[in-house]
């Protein structure tokens, strides 16, 4: 609870040459859950685990994520929503395999994004039966076998165009005749996806160092994921000394081993703040009314009973007592303090009616 009030930070930052590429999404992704009747999709409907509907973002997007490049989802509704919404991103990967766009007008954006340089690579085979609902594109003027094609045409390329790479204006529409999914159903799909993408990426020059491990950096907090399916087959080390934030008790570690197909989070203890006489560096609870000085801390926690709450604090003494007291209430409570973090790990039991702490130095 106290690691998320603190996860805005100003210094956010990759590990190493990590790129940044959207995957387009819509809310219309979740209306298409469940097929019509009578096609072959609409058999699997009361089966939820055989619904596939998300293997196309799946397929889109673990290819590259399991090899390196930072994949973000991007609102294709917030185009209309929000002026300047794209000019964050150079690369954009879209298909209307598993969504379809709600207003024809996102195409325009689209368009004049490719034109001022953007890089849009387009997956889809029109095979959805989606695609031919009555919708804007199936009922205007001019119809469209599907909404790739108003797009296409936005940009200016052939409304069926051949696979490749086609320059529009500073900016290029690539092409892929192929459903999504396919690129999350076998190695031999996802490396040929792969081998496309890098294309695109050099027209602009974007880096792409292939790596199983990616570690973002927020203020003080870092993030981790060591993939698997990847080019690198053995745990790695994270150097430095750490708080592990997924562990129970708020674990102290040094150098962790970061292990294949594991996601982690932990505080950096070399970038905490050290200028007060005490600090709540993470917090199994709600942290309220903290005030503290150099003899004693008091704050107010507040958290699911019965869960054990655990707390560690920073202080540059060592404590010499805790009280915890609920509702008037002694609560039992234990305290270990580590002298080569000049930590010390709290613990007592929860309650959503708030624990007065009152730590004595």
């Amino acid at each position: 609870m106290h690691t998320l009030r603190d996860m805005n930070q100003p210094d956010c930052s990759w590990d190493g040459t990590v790129s940044q590429i959207g995957v387009l999404l819509a809310d219309s992704g979740m209306f298409q859950r469940m097929y019509p009747d009578g096609t072959p999709e609409a058999e699997d409907d009361g089966d939820l685990t055989k619904i596939d509907r998300w293997n196309g973002f799946y397929g889109l997007s673990l290819p590259l994520l399991k090899q390196g490049l930072a994949v973000h989802p991007v609102q294709l509704d917030n185009i209309r929503r929000f002026t300047s919404y794209l000019d964050d991103y150079r690369v954009l990967i879209l298909s209307y395999e598993f969504f379809k766009p709600e207003y024809p007008d996102v195409h325009n954006a689209l368009a004049q994004w490719v034109q001022n340089g953007g890089l849009l690579i387009y997956v889809g085979d029109s095979s959805d039966v989606f695609h031919n609902i009555r919708s804007w594109w199936t009922e205007c003027q001019k119809t469209y076998k599907d909404p790739s094609q108003h797009l296409f045409e936005c940009c200016g390329v052939d409304t069926a165009p051949a696979e490749g790479i086609h320059t529009v204006g500073e900016g290029a529409v690539c092409f892929i005749k192929t459903h999504p999914k396919n690129f999350a159903l076998s190695k031999q799909s996802a490396d040929s996806y792969r081998n496309f993408v890098q294309k695109v990426l050099e027209l602009k020059n974007i880096p792409w160092d292939k790596t199983s491990r990616l570690v973002l950096r927020r203020g003080p907090y870092v993030i981790t994921a060591v993939m698997d399916e990847s080019v690198v087959k053995e745990a790695t080390p994270l150097a430095g000394t750490y708080c592990n934030l997924f562990s129970h008790n708020l674990d102290i570690v040094v150098d962790p081993m970061l292990q294949i197909g594991t996601e982690g989070l932990y505080l950096d203890l070399n970038k905490i703040n050290k200028q007060n006489p005490v600090e709540i560096l993470a917090a199994a609870a709600r942290i309220d009314d903290f005030k503290a000085n150099d003899t004693v801390c008091t704050f107010k926690a507040t958290g699911p009973a019965p869960v054990t709450c655990a707390i560690r604090i920073y202080s540059k003494v060592k404590p010499v007592g805790v009280t915890c007291k609920c509702n008037d209430h002694i609560v039992p409570s234990s305290f270990v303090y580590d002298e080569s973090t000049s930590t010390t790990l709290l613990n007592f039991d929860n309650s959503p009616d708030s624990v007065f702490v009152e730590i004595q130095f």
